[in-house]
């Protein structure tokens, strides 16, 4: 009889051992080059030698290339969804206009439709501005999504013409996944 208890409570230890392994193996870790926002449920990766900034605005998370001018730079933000809110390029970048007051001339270049890890829809796109001071000129690749009654956002930004181009600036936001 003694055997048979000792048993069931070996079988129950594993059982609540494994049970705790799996939920720590369901969440992911932050490191070097990668962002895991546990309270949401998403990650984004990011180059390495890219260091973590403090969010602005709505941002949850910032990292950006140590040079002189923080560029490039990554954010990812969640905000409660917005009546009327849609996967508009458009009119996201009306909204970064008005974030980023002096900012002006943003005009989207190249947008896509895709689907998440978690097939949640999505928009990616790229679009050009001009920085507060008139001069810079800027670009930004973006992915927009909306889940769970948040509108998510993942942005990378760059000096128009500086490397990393567009397309790799692109390839940085969508990254993100869902977990």
């Amino acid at each position: 009889m003694r055997s048979s208890s000792g048993s069931r409570r070996l079988v129950l230890a594993l059982a609540v051992g494994c049970s705790l392994l799996a939920g720590c193996a369901s969440q992911p870790k932050s490191r070097p080059g990668y962002y895991f926002n546990p309270q949401h449920g998403f990650s984004v990766e990011y180059p390495d030698g890219w260091q973590s900034q403090a969010p602005q605005h709505e941002e949850v998370f910032r990292a950006a290339n140590p040079s002189q001018f923080k560029l490039p730079v990554v954010t990812a933000s969640v905000t409660d969804l917005r009546p009327g809110a849609t996967l508009d390029p458009g009119a996201f970048t009306e909204a970064m206009q008005r974030m980023i007051p002096g900012s002006r001339d943003f005009n989207v270049t190249s947008q896509e439709d895709v689907t998440l890890n978690d097939s949640t829809p999505a928009k990616a796109f790229v679009f050009e501005w001009v920085w507060t001071d008139g001069n810079t000129k800027m670009v930004t690749a973006a992915l927009i999504a909306i889940k769970n009654g948040k509108f998510f956002t993942a942005t990378a930004t760059n000096a128009l013409g500086a490397s990393p181009p567009p397309a790799r600036l692109l390839q940085v936001v969508k990254t993100w996944k869902f977990h």
